[in-house]
Parts: structure tokens; sequence; C-alpha cells
């Protein structure tokens, strides 16, 4: 009961030594107090399918109720040690969706412990899970922290028994009844902006090597957890033997272009044809609420970061389903509310990681019953050597372009311990057709080890002792697989010889006297469940020797795998493929003698040629087999090539014979035939068969019996055989028609060859027509679309083709008028074949100008004329717009400004000359040179001593003219004045200089005295121009009037010293 818990106390043991005693008691006593703690699980009755439609089931267990219970935190916690974590090896990105930068990464981790017979999950993550992979960790990208998980906190969850919803009793199909997990339907995408496909539009990848769509169901990474990490997880050996492979079809519901493979699986989701079918109590309107559809999230499904609603009384998740949306971005999901929606946005980006999970799967059928002692054909897989030199050549032809692939066998240093085994490249091989056979081709550099870890030569290789050798080209013929009948009634088989040579383990390595077949020492090498030959039995061999259909009659068989005499314990495994046990070969059940040691017959068994190849060790005619059982940590049991049963000497041998095993679904029952017609009908009057006997060859209906407009006939294909319903799908060979296109004066267009079904326009040119706009085409005056097929063209499937004829519209053209300056001229619309000025009234501007034309301001064009139509103006119909500017001829002279006719001037004289056509400068010559203005637009005329003639011509020939004379220098004349300013000018009238204001000053006439007045005037003392002239001077004062003034104004001083002092006194 305890078992479990001793392991972890054990392994932590190391740990606890650095801990202190106080906390051992502790955890000691916790335990003891959680003694009384005792699990109950539920489990389904599979075994005779005794539940209804719509029951609820238990099945399986996973994480799911968070742990609240401080006592059993506190235990739990105790267990937690750094080598007991593992890591989700979940995804982030750099913030860029789809930029093929997102990667894997440790920041969230999980432990498994066990406690009082009941298991736990420990998770705590150092960074938040992004909703998408492609993005950065934070609060605002995940939904962990919403949900009450925080940052480098442990949570404890409880592993609770799986509820399951039983949706087909017959089928044994169930879908959980909760969201238990939230992961992504694809980590990784890439966006390839060179991928674009006109048909498809722009892709998303799950690699970039851009080979799958990134929400293709067969390459998800949902697919491979849901099939990995949760079908390992949930179920126990007992419980995945009852858990079917179910093969599923991955179409999208609108599109065809967007379909997914088909694949088989033991844990999937449900796709959208499921979640809309009303048998499985679902609305069949996915747009619709339905909350039959709405899945409760669990406490760990919201700790790994699910997205939830509060609605209808809990908290409810958005959900994937398996099928496809558009571009490989998206897949469809159900909402919260129930409703189904596949879009670019929201919550449907396949790298989304807050979409719950919620698995569905089918139960194992029946086993089926077998007549005792027959032998049958089933699968098929390489045999008998090619050795006829004709045929021979002829398979080395055609097997010319198909790729060889690595068998990636072990060799190694010698050792066969020493776990320095590797795969490599030594031995390849391929498969390929030849005359509707198949074969494979077989070629080896080096000779195979005897061991995995043995050297590569022929001294140590049973090849070159079956006359195999190096740098050869052996060819083996694909031939029924013969199958000894062990059990009737529990379909058990096995093969009637040794088929391949394989290693039990290929990598062994010896660790304190222990052998074990990986590094990390976990386990033994004699361990059925994880060596190399399980695998391969139930990959390699699985997927080579049977077809879709025989791998959905191979049920899962559950497997003891312990020693003969109970000392040693293998885990019980569920497989599809197996060898048989040591107890199986002494059954005398199932034909064998029942003492191991006797030479027995039913025991020998032979090699085919393919196995000799491939190193298979011969002795007397026959080869040592493998059985599955091991004795103890080291080696496993085999049948010797003298029929006898004993322990193996090891476990890395390559010569020991593979005899693959297993069991049949092949009872006979009622199968339910389906016919897919693919747009076909049935010929009038004829009814299809809908059932057979399995046993049984269903007559399917001939050529006669379907008809398809368009078609041909070409037989039936099996598209699956699911749960006793077969169905058929037509296939037919399109016939061939023609499209001529007549373009009606435009372009060109070649004919299309197509199919009934085509559109008769995809991939089609529209032709061009200068001056017009391909409107589309016509078929007897009706329109044909984009969507058009030929089909619905034809009158019937026997015509050998159509024409279609353009239509077209005339587009519209603007000229514009720049008058410059003149009355304006309205914009005009016309055609391409219309006249440009036809209908144009010229314009008039004021000021002396005469309208004499119009030229072209823009585009630029190479016309010499505007007498002509637009089209012959613009030679290019995308030109819609041309300006033309009106020319002026200007009837007025220049103006010769700051210059007076037959004036004389002295010094260099500027002026300047204006002119009413600014658009060119006027020519100025001086006495008939050329002469040029300065920056500022000014001529200059130079002094000469002597006259100037001076001349300006517009670009119309409008001339004006001046003479003047320009002396070299000035003579000013005496003082000129007036009665404020003063000044001398020049004799010649264009010069002043030395201007300025009179300084007057008083100039005594006459002396005044005490007894007679005196006279003066005011004087300049610059130019002495005089005013105020005779101006009387007051006589002068006496003696006593001088006293009496001196008297006076100290009087005055007295008082206002007086008054002074009653003021600073108030």
């Amino acid at each position: 009961m305890y078992y479990n818990w001793i392991i972890i106390l054990y392994k932590g043991g190391k740990e606890m030594k650095k801990q202190t005693m106080k906390r051992i008691f502790t955890v000691i006593l916790a335990v003891c107090m959680l003694l009384s703690i005792a699990p109950v699980t539920m489990a389904a009755d599979t075994a005779d399918g005794g539940y209804q439609k719509g029951d609820i089931i238990e099945f399986g267990s996973y994480p799911q109720s968070k742990v609240t219970n401080p006592r059993i935190i506190s235990v739990l916690d105790g267990f937690l040690t750094d080598d007991v974590w593992v890591s989700y090896d979940y995804y982030i990105g750099t913030g860029t969706e789809y930029d093929g930068n997102m990667t894997s990464s440790d920041y969230m981790k999980y432990a498994d412990l066990k406690l009082n017979g009941e298991k736990y999950r420990a998770v705590r993550f150092s960074q938040y899970r992004p909703k998408v992979t492609s993005d950065v960790s934070s609060e605002a990208t995940s939904a962990q922290d919403n949900n009450g998980y925080e940052l480098n906190t442990t949570y404890f969850f409880k592993y609770e028994p799986l509820t399951w919803t039983v949706l087909d009793p017959e089928e044994g199909f169930v879908m959980s009844n909760i969201a238990i997990d939230a992961q992504a339907f694809e980590n990784f995408s890439y966006y390839d902006p060179d991928s674009y496909d006109s048909a498809l539009g722009q892709r998303v990848y799950n690699s970039k090597d851009c080979k799958y769509l990134a929400n293709d169901w067969s390459k998800s990474s949902l697919r491979e957890w849901l099939n990995k990490d949760f079908y390992n997880t949930a179920f126990t050996a007992e419980e995945k033997a009852q858990i079917g492979k179910t093969y599923l079809d991955n179409n999208n519901p609108f599109s065809p272009k967007y379909d997914g493979a088909g694949t088989f699986d033991k844990i999937f989701t449900i796709s959208f044809y499921d979640a809309i079918n009303s048998d499985y109590g679902f609305d069949e309107d996915g747009s619709r609420t339905d909350f039959a559809r709405a899945r409760p999230a669990t406490d760990y499904a919201m700790c790994q970061g699910a997205e939830v609603v509060s609605y209808t009384g809990g908290n409810i998740p958005y959900w994937w389903l398996r099928t496809t949306g558009l571009y490989g971005a998206f897949a469809f999901g159900v909402a919260p509310g129930g409703w189904i929606v596949s879009s670019g946005g929201g919550y449907y980006n396949v790298n989304r990681t807050d979409m719950g999970v919620v698995p569905a799967f089918k139960f194992n059928p029946k086993t089926p019953t077998l007549a005792k002692g027959s032998k049958i054909e089933f699968g098929s897989y390489p045999q008998s050597e090619v050795t006829d030199a004709d045929e021979v050549a002829k398979l080395e032809a055609d097997s010319e372009n198909y790729l060889w692939v690595s068998y990636k066998y072990y060799s190694g240093t010698g050792h066969s311990t020493d776990g320095e085994m590797e795969p490599g490249d030594f031995m390849l091989y391929k498969d390929f057709y030849s005359d509707g056979e198949m074969f494979r081709a077989v070629t080896f550099s080096e000779y195979r080890p005897g061991t995995g870890g043995g050297l590569k030569g022929h001294l140590y290789s049973n090849q070159y002792d079956n006359g195999y050798h190096p740098n050869n080209v052996y060819y083996f013929k694909y031939e029924p697989l013969t199958w000894r009948v062990l059990d009737p009634d529990e379909g058990y088989i096995m093969c009637d010889n040794a088929i391949d040579s394989q290693a039990y383990q290929n990598f062994v390595i010896k660790k304190d006297g222990k052998l074990y077949n990986s590094k990390d020492c976990t386990n033994y090498v004699s361990d059925w469940e994880t060596c190399s030959l399980r695998q391969w039995l139930n990959k390699t061999f699985y997927n080579t020797a049977f077809s879709r259909e025989e791998k959905m009659l191979i049920g899962t068989t559950f497997l003891e795998n312990n020693s003969p005499d109970g000392t040693w314990f293998g885990t019980d495994t569920g497989d599809k493929i197996f060898i048989l046990s040591f107890d199986d070969v002494i059954n005398s059940a199932y034909g064998f003698d029942s003492s191991k040691s006797e030479f027995d017959e039913a025991r020998k068994l032979k090699g085919t040629d393919y196995s000799k190849c491939q190193g298979v060790y011969i002795s007397q005619g026959y080869p040592h087999w493998w059985l599955r059982t091991p004795g103890d940590a080291e080696a496993v049991y085999l049948v010797s090539s003298y029929g006898w049963a004993a322990l193996g000497q090891g476990v890395y041998g390559t010569g020991v014979g593979v005899v693959p095993a297993l069991k049949l679904n092949l009872k006979a029952v009622d199968v339910s035939v389906v016919y897919d017609l693919d747009g076909g009908a049935w010929a009038e009057g004829y009814t299809a068969p809908t059932s057979y006997k399995s046993n049984e060859t269903l007559a399917l209906p001939t050529a006669e019996n379907v008809v398809r407009a368009g078609y041909t006939f070409s037989g039936w294909e099996q598209t699956s055989f699911i749960n006793k319903t077969v169905t058929y799908t037509a296939k037919w060979i399109s016939n061939g028609y023609i499209v001529s296109f007549d373009s009606n004066g435009g372009t060109a267009v070649a004919d299309k060859s197509l199919k009934w079904n085509d559109k008769v326009l995809e991939g089609v040119s529209a032709p061009t027509k200068a001056g017009y706009t391909f409107a589309g085409w016509k078929y007897a005056d009706s329109a044909v679309s984009s969507d058009t097929k030929f089909s619905d063209l034809a009158a019937d499937d026997k015509v050998s083709g159509i024409t279609l004829v353009a239509e077209w519209m005339a587009k519209t053209y603007t000229i514009k008028f720049d008058t410059r300056g003149g009355t304006p001229v309205a914009d005009k619309t016309l055609h391409w074949d219309d006249k440009v000025l036809d209908g144009v009234v010229p314009p008039t501007k004021e000021g002396g100008f005469e309208f004499i034309g119009w030229n072209i301001v823009s585009p630029k064009l190479s016309v010499t004329t505007l007498n002509c139509t637009y089209g012959e103006l613009v030679q290019d119909d995308s030109i819609d717009t041309v300006t033309l500017g009106a020319v002026w001829r200007d009837t007025e002279k220049p103006v010769i400004i700051g210059l007076e006719n037959g004036k004389i001037y002295c010094g260099p004289q500027k002026f300047k000359v204006t002119d009413n056509d600014t658009s060119r400068t006027a020519v100025v010559i001086i006495n008939g040179k050329n002469v040029e203005p300065d920056a500022d637009g000014y001529y200059t005329a130079e002094p000469a001593n002597g006259e100037f003639k001076i001349i300006a011509v517009d670009s119309f020939a409008n001339m004006a003219m001046v003479q003047i004379t320009v002396n070299a220098a000035h003579d000013y004349s005496d003082w000129k004045f007036d009665e404020n300013e003063h000044w001398k000018e020049c004799k010649y009238g264009d010069s002043v200089i030395e201007k300025g204001e009179h300084t007057f000053e008083w100039v005594t006439d006459k002396e005044a005295t005490e007894t007679e007045k005196g006279i003066a005037h005011e004087e300049c003392t610059v130019c002495h121009a005089k005013r105020n002239e005779n101006t009387e001077v007051q006589k002068l004062k006496t003696k006593w009037e001088k006293i009496r003034d001196w008297l006076i104004s100290i009087l005055v001083k007295i008082i206002k010293w007086f008054i002074d002092l009653i003021k600073d006194v108030c």
C-alpha cells in the first residue's frame, strides 16, 4: 500500500540527510495523520459494453482538483527535491506571430507524487505561460494570473477519475465530460512570405521547411501530446488495452482544399461533424448556443493557463476540435457558450495555449473467432530474394528514382555493454513498385554487427555467413505474411516464420554491475515495455506490414511480462504487435510441447531470405527467435534453432529472429455499406447493396450502375472502415473540354483545356483594350463569373467546347486647363477616341495679352499637335488626366524703370526692366551690346561722358527705348537753401550732397546800452542764411535795479524756507 511512497522517500534520501531531524519527524507524523485517507476508484464496464448513450462513466485518472488541505500540502511539499521535477517543455516566443522563433523552455515544471496510495501532481512555474506560443511571458499575455496562479509558487493537484460521456455505445465512442488541460493545437508556426498559393492564399507551416501546414491534425503538437503525454499519464496498462485505434476523417466542412490527412489515433478530439451530430446529443446548428457542447475546466487546466468564462455557473473554457481551418493558421473550436467558430481572430489561432483540451476515444471491439489450427495470410512484408538476372535488372531500373532510407542500425566499440553504441547509416533500403507489385532493395557499405555494440566486419556479422556482402544491392519481394492460429476464440495468431532479425535491446550500459537500456539507467535491459524490439514491432513493422484496413482489424492486447518462476516482474503492456511469451511456447493448447526442453518441431521456424540479409543467425537450417519474457534484469528467454526454449545469454544480439504475434478482430459481422458517389448518381432503376457479411465479398456496383455528367466511371476506392461501416467512394475520370475566347477587339486570350466541373475562368488572364475597362465575359447573353463552371454553361456533356465573348466599358478621362491668369476654362471629360479640344472655348486675359493656343503641362508627352484624340495624345490608357496650359502673346512693350529719356546723369545709373510676359526676361541692349541684370535684377549704365541708347525687347519683339547722357562726375554749385535746410546740387540736377538743417546763431549788429536799445539777427554757421533780421535788444539795467532784484530774490528764498519748516512741523 505504501510501496510508491517508500520509493519516493528512498530516492529523496540523500536530500533528506541535508535536512534537520525536526523536519523529518514532522513529515513522518503528518503522514501518519493522513493514513486514514482512502481512495475511491470507479472504472467503466467495458468488457460487455454495458452502458447506454448519454451515460457518464469513469475511466482513467488525471490531475484535476487543487489540493487546499494544509496538512496534505505540507506532507507533499516534504517529498519535493530538485531531482523529481520534470519540465513541461512549454513554448515561448519573441512577440511576433508566426515568425518561427518560438522555442521550448523549462520555465514550468511538474512532479508526480504518491501519498497513502493516492497520486498527486505538483506544479510550479518561474514565468507565466503565454496565451500564444509566439508571445513573450508576462501577466498581460497569460491567463494563469487571472486564474489565481502566481509565479514561483508550488500547487498540488489530485489525480481523480476521468468522467466520460457515452456518445455511441455501439461504437464505444466516449468524450471527456471536462476540459482536462490547456494546450496549443500546434506549438510551432512559421509564415513564409514566399509560400503564397494563388488557390489557397498565404500559408502558415509547422516548421521552417514548410512541408506541413500548422493546422494539420496528423502532424499537430496536440495530437502527439494526446497520444503520448496524456495517454501514458491518464491510463493504466489494462485501460490502454481497452482503448482502440480509430480512423479519423480530418476534412474541412466548407472547402475540400483545406482537407487534412486521415489518421489512426488512440486519443483525439472530436471533429466539427461530431460536434453537430444530433445522435451524439448536440445541436445540428454549430452557430447556435448549445450547452451540451460546453465543458467546464478543471483546476489543473486553469493552472495550465486555460482562458475561462464564468458561464452557466462554472468556469467554461474555449476548447479545440481537430478540424482544420484556413491558411494553416486556424482550427475549429467550441466557445464557452457552446457555439463553433473558426476564424482569424480570438481563440482559434493554432498557437493558442489557453484553449481547453477535451479528449475522446473509442473502446476496442469484442474479440473475433477463428478456426483452430488454420493458417491465414494477413499483411505483407519483404521475404523472398529476387535472384533472376533479368528480373534484377528490371528492378534496378524501376527503383532508380526512389530514395534510400537508413535503417539506423547500431554499432559500437566491440564491447556490448559500454553504452558507446550509436545508430549509423551503413545499411539502407528503399521500397518501390514494379509492375504493380512492391519490392524492397537493400544495400550496406559495412557488415551489420552481431550485437548492437559490436564492430562492423564480416568476423562479427552473420550476413557474411548467409551470403550477403557489402556494396551490393539485393532485392526482396513483398509477399503475404502467413500466420498460425493459436487460439481462434481470442483471435490469437503468430507468424509462421522469422520475418526479420533485430536486437531485443539496441542500447546497453552497465552501471554498478547492472545492465540498463539508457544512459539515465532507469530501466533494465530485459524490460519489454521499454525495449527496442517492442518499439520496432509497433512502429516500423506495424506501419510496413499492414494496410490501413488491416490495422483496423488488429486489436490491442494486454500482456503480462513477468519471469516464469515469479521472481522477476516486468511492466505490463498493451501492444498491437508483440512476440510470444515463455508460457505461450510451452502451452499445449497453442500446439506446442509443454516441455521447454523438448526439441519441438512446432517451435522450429524457418527464416526468410530477407531476415538472412538482415543478419539472422542460422543453425541446422533454423534461426533462434526472441520471446518477450524476462529471466532476470539482464536476459530474456528465446527459442533455439532446435525447438527448445531457454533463457538467453543477452539482449543485444542482432542475429536473433523476430516472430511477430497479434490478436485479430475478424469475427464475421454484418457490415453496413455507405457509398460516396462524389457528385455522381445511381442509374435510373438501380438499387445498390447496403450491407454484407464481413467474411463474404461485396459485389460493388459497376460502371453501368452509376452516372455523372462530364465524367467516366473508373471504379471504387474504400475510404473508411469504422465500426462495421465501410465507405466506398466512386472514382471518376473527368472528360476534357475546350473554352475559346473572343476578346472583341482586345488582346488575344489563348484557348483553355479543362474538365467538366472546372471553373472556366480559373487561371485565365483578362484581355486588355486601350481606353476600355474589361467588364467580363458573356456566353449566350449570360454573364460568366469566376465561379462559373463549364458544366454551368454547356448544354450537355457531349459538346466539345464553347466560346466566351469579352464585354468592355469605355473609360473616362479628364483634360484640365491652366489658363495662366486668363479667364477659367472648365475641365473636359472625354473618352479615348474623342478629340482633345473639341468644344473648348479659348480664354481671355486682360493687360495686353492675346491667346495663341495651348501647350502640355503634365504629364510629359511626345505629341507635336493637340489636334488629335485623347488616345493619340497620351498613347497610354493608364494616364487618366492631362493638364494643358494657355499660351499668351504679349502685345505691350517692356517698361524701363529708373531712367528718363533725354536726361543727363552723372556716375553709374541702375535701372530695371519689366514686361507683361513674366515667363521670360526681356533682352536689354545698351549701345548695341546685350547686358545681364545683377542678382537683384538691376542693369547698370556705366559713366562714359556721352550718350547712351538703351533698348529693351521682349519675346514677342515689343521694344522700348530711352536715350540718356551719363557723365563721369558731378559738378556741384554753391550752397542752396530754404528756410529749414541747406545743400549743394549737381548742375545737371541728378545729385544732391551735404544736405542738412540750418545751425543758426545770433549775430549782433548794434550793441545795447543803459540808455539805448541794440539790434541783432540769426545766421546759419554753414551756409550763412539769415533770419529775424533787425531784432531789437533791450537796454542794460542800472546799478540800483540790480540791487533791488538781488534783495527780492533773498526775500523769496526766506519765505520758501519758512513755508517748508511749517510743513515739516505739521
